[in-house]
């Protein structure tokens, strides 16, 4: 990464449309050690857990598609939150437990006016 310049770094970054445009195109890869393609069906591990998100985790792509132009509505974003993150999360836990692994689950409800992402939002659109 020395050796290129920032053009050629800059470049080797796909392109991407749609939602990827917006989000970006790297996150976890499955790769059958760290990262399991089958997740939902897989055992729980036998290790205690402390799991969980923030009450509204789904704020940041809210933003991120705000500043592209896209808009939702707040029952789409609310829909997504639930789908994306406190569901699954919920779904881990109950597994956890279900397999007596000490789990612990949190959901984040921490607000602060200079953070408050959804109402900024709202007023744009």
């Amino acid at each position: 990464m020395r050796k290129p310049n920032a053009t050629a770094i800059l470049s080797a970054f796909p392109q991407l449309s749609g939602a990827a445009g917006i989000l970006g195109g790297y996150g976890p890869t499955v790769d059958g050690v760290k990262v399991f393609a089958n997740t939902s069906t897989r055992p729980a591990p036998k290790i205690p857990m402390l799991i969980g998100s923030t009450n509204y985790e789904v704020g940041l792509f809210r933003v991120q598609f705000a500043l592209a132009g896209q808009f939702l509505s707040n029952a789409a974003w609310d829909f997504f939150n639930l789908q994306a993150f406190t569901c699954p999360t919920g779904a881990r836990a109950n597994a956890s437990i279900a397999a007596d692994v000490p789990t612990w689950r949190y959901r984040y409800f921490g607000v602060f006016p200079n953070l408050r992402v959804r109402s900024v939002v709202t007023r744009a659109i």
